[in-house]
């Protein structure tokens, strides 16, 4: 695998990861009328956690996979333009 495969495959993991960690944290919200005492505190940190660190993956790891998408075809060109290829429109005259 290169590189970009490897990034595109990486990004992809965070943001199922985050959304897991959201989904996680929704099931716990559900199950919080029944709980009481100390588990009740811990179920609501564990909430805010989840939320908190989902929402950062999910956001990062799609904002990064875009910020690679967009370079990726730049890099191309370039990459191209060093090894003397000819550009799209060159190779249709």
């Amino acid at each position: 695998m290169d590189d970009n495969s490897r990034n595109t495959v990486r990004h992809v993991v965070h943001v199922m990861a985050g959304l897991y960690l959201i989904h996680t944290a929704y099931g716990l919200f559900k199950g919080l009328p029944e709980a009481s005492g100390t588990e009740k505190v811990i179920m609501i940190i564990a909430i805010f956690a989840f939320s908190v660190i989902g929402a950062v993956l999910a956001v990062m790891g799609v904002k990064q996979g875009l910020r690679d998408s967009r370079t990726q075809p730049e890099e191309e060109s370039e990459a191209a333009l060093e090894a003397g290829e000819p550009d799209e429109e060159e190779k249709d005259l």
